[in-house]
């Protein structure tokens, strides 16, 4: 397992959970061999670095604790003029689509509800893959 995958899965588990125990690697990474636990310290300690989580170690037990809750954790991130307009229009096409009118997205001001918009379109389109 890649510390990339451990991340991820990581990432996953702290936006429901408070708090990572290393005897938890097999639930959250489903393998407890020493490969899963070093890559799943490696993506911890990046995590840490990032100020998202803290660690402690209570008797013979090791533990990583939120910082704060997930959803209070942001990230920036800078988007170049193009994406910014694909972004804007499948976010317009899919209102039209819908015939919704209201909220619609900017390309010179991408916001946070913009992506949480395309978000939701991918789950959606993803969905209705599943049922086909």
């Amino acid at each position: 397992m890649t510390v990339f995958d451990a991340s991820v899965k990581l990432y996953s588990w702290f936006s429901e959970n408070d708090h990572f125990c290393l005897s938890d690697t097999k639930i959250v990474l489903g393998d407890s061999s020493t490969d899963a636990k070093a890559s799943a310290k490696c993506a911890l300690k990046k995590l840490e670095e990032l100020g998202i989580i803290h660690y402690a170690q209570v008797e013979s037990d090791e533990y990583w604790v939120l910082a704060k809750k997930m959803n209070d954790v942001n990230q920036e991130v800078s988007l170049d003029g193009q994406l910014c307009l694909s972004v804007s229009k499948i976010i317009n096409t899919y209102r039209e689509v819908l015939g919704v009118q209201e909220e619609k997205c900017d390309p010179s001001s991408i916001k946070s509800k913009d992506i949480t918009n395309l978000v939701l379109i991918c789950f959606h389109l993803l969905d209705n893959q599943d049922e086909q």
